[in-house]
């Protein structure tokens, strides 16, 4: 896996489901949306504890005072604040290494390991310790797959960015303060084609490590964890799409397949029209034989403006996948309305041209995936397949 990535995007491959799928139509003053637990019942499932949130970000006492003992040391002060947690950092985590785990902020500092989530979360912990404000960003990058049965995990990104601390402005009173933009981003290795998505609240983070851990009880059958998991993650950010998902998937898994379809059918309602749910949504009412609502659906999915252009490069894979190359081809134009520069737009184009007897078109698209690609292995692999079109 590439060391940026982190698994919190959780799309399903609906196989077994229940029958019957609500209609995709408005309701008469439907309740407040953001309340989704008026939507489903924690009746019947049995209670598993779940981690305080607080404790996400709990440290050892052995870490915060070898922290703070560094952190407040006079060799240390010639350091702007900011500079000096960024310091500490490289200096403790030099060999901390990649992995799919997702961890709090103390295991992360023990095992120094991690996926870019975990990163995120040890260095909120010691901004904390040091009066320190944060901002945490998601990051559009490349998707990595991981399929686990009908289950199927998509990678996304989050970094975190220590704020230069905020100093007086002797112009004018002594409560003012001006405000610096200034800061450093904590980060694994940044790639080339990476594209700066929005701010992440604190709460969505945290949201976001609960989320991790659905996937994972999920993977393991878990199912009356991951419920719990999934309702704290929806508690903490109601609106992330990302996480009605999260339950709707779970929902399924308990046989609760009503209730899960209320999440979507409320979210649409609301106007929560997010690639990924709604996706979901729209595999469901397929194999549940809503055509018509499917193709409401997908009518919904083209008309979202989703600035992530990976969002679209992987419902337009999904299309191909499924043998449905027109979708794809437009899906694949959503993505390339954003990002111009990315090779794999191309690439997904010219496998939707191909699909449809559209030779010339996807030797063009594959022409300029090769002029776009940023490795030699890229171009190879682009020029192999170009040879292989020219012989049609």
């Amino acid at each position: 896996m590439r060391p940026e990535q982190i698994i919190f995007i959780i799309l399903m491959v609906l196989l077994g489901v229940s029958a019957c799928a609500t209609p995709v139509t408005p309701i008469e003053k439907a309740p407040d949306p953001l309340n989704w637990q008026q939507y489903y019942s924690t009746q019947g499932v049995p209670v598993v504890p779940v981690l305080n949130e607080h404790n996400v970000y709990a440290l050892s006492e052995t870490q915060r005072k070898r922290f703070l003992t560094w952190f407040e040391a006079p060799a240390q002060q010639h350091l702007l604040p900011h500079k000096r947690l960024a310091a500490y950092l490289e200096n403790t985590l030099h060999g901390f290494s990649f992995s799919g785990s997702t961890h709090t902020a103390q295991e992360a500092a023990r095992e120094a390991e991690g996926n870019c989530l975990s990163l995120a979360i040890l260095t909120a912990a010691y901004a904390r310790l040091a009066n320190l404000e944060i901002k945490f960003q998601a990051v559009n990058s490349p998707p990595l797959y991981k399929k686990y049965g009908d289950l199927m995990l998509i990678s996304s990104h989050v970094r975190t960015k220590i704020l230069k601390p905020a100093v007086k402005d002797d112009s004018t009173s002594e409560n003012t303060l001006k405000i610096s933009q200034g800061g450093i981003i904590i980060d694994y290795f940044p790639q080339f084609d990476n594209v700066t998505g929005g701010d992440v609240s604190g709460n969505g983070v945290t949201a976001m490590f609960y989320r991790n851990h659905v996937a994972q009880a999920l993977i393991e059958s878990r199912y009356a964890e991951a419920f719990w998991l999934a309702d704290k993650a929806l508690t903490l950010a109601p609106d992330d799409p990302e996480n009605i998902a999260a339950m709707a998937l779970t929902l399924r898994r308990l046989g609760r397949g009503e209730e899960a379809d209320k999440l979507y059918q409320r979210s649409v309602e609301a106007g929560i029209n997010n690639v990924t749910l709604l996706s979901n949504y729209g595999k469901h009412l397929q194999i549940t034989g809503k055509y018509a609502q499917a193709d409401e659906i997908d009518k919904l999915i083209l008309d979202n403006e989703d600035d992530n252009p990976y969002a679209w490069v992987v419902l337009g894979h999904e299309r191909l996948a499924a043998k449905q190359p027109r979708r794809a081809e437009a899906l694949f134009k959503k993505a390339l309305r954003l990002a111009p520069y990315l090779d794999d737009i191309y690439m997904g184009l010219a496998s939707s041209y191909f699909l449809q007897g559209k030779r010339l078109l996807a030797e063009e698209a594959l022409t300029r995936a090769y002029e776009l690609a940023w490795d030699e292995k890229s171009k190879l692999q682009y020029e192999k397949k170009l040879s292989v079109l020219e012989t049609f």
